[in-house]
């Protein structure tokens, strides 16, 4: 997710990128994704020693060893959710700043509005996960729980990288809206250059 949402900064940075407040957004939006990104995986890999305790529980027994405890994983997931729900947020519905201002027919600029706000479906599998983590450490099926949590995070993922493909996808779905008989174009062209004035 670090790598997806710095890249998605970059995009919106070269957007905008004569606004002083817009470059300042989005280096703090790289920057705490950074940190993030690199605070997360030395957790990732000290919270368990040995390292191979944290897939597997029985080698504490055999060889020793400790693991951080439920609560402990349960505070640096809710730090997690909480950034990247705020992250996938501000991300989304930051376009919608300088969107409305382009000299673009209405629709068009729905269709790249929903198109760049994608990313708050991403959102919501962060809220969905960062629930299930609440139950860490006290479901009666730590391994079903296990499961649902790493598939809300791969699905968070996977949207994330929806989102920020998305811009690219807009001729696409303009080409197939309008075969399906929608105009998104005054002139029913697709068109790509954009006025900011």
């Amino acid at each position: 997710m670090t790598f997806i949402k710095i890249s998605i900064a970059m995009m919106l940075l070269i957007i905008q990128e004569n606004i002083l407040w817009w470059r300042i957004f989005c280096y703090f939006i790289m920057s705490l994704q950074g940190v993030y990104g690199v605070g997360n995986t030395f957790f990732i890999l000290l919270q368990c020693r040995p390292l191979e305790a944290s897939w597997n529980a029985a080698i504490l027994k055999q060889v020793g060893g400790s693991c951080l405890p439920p609560i402990g994983i349960n505070i640096a997931s809710n730090i997690g959710s909480g950034i990247n729900i705020a992250t996938d947020i501000l991300l989304s519905l930051a376009p919608t700043l300088f969107l409305w201002k382009l000299r673009r027919p209405l629709r068009e600029k729905i269709l790249v509005g929903f198109l760049m706000a994608l990313g708050m479906f991403a959102s919501v599998a962060s809220i969905i996960k960062a629930m299930l983590v609440k139950e860490f450490g006290k479901a009666a099926d730590g391994w079903a729980l296990t499961n649902a949590i790493a598939t809300w995070t791969a699905l968070e993922q996977l949207l994330g990288m929806i989102a920020a493909s998305s811009p690219f996808l807009k001729p696409l779905v303009q080409s197939a809206l309008q075969m399906m008989g929608a105009r998104t174009a005054r002139n029913g062209r697709t068109e790509t250059q954009y006025d900011n004035r």
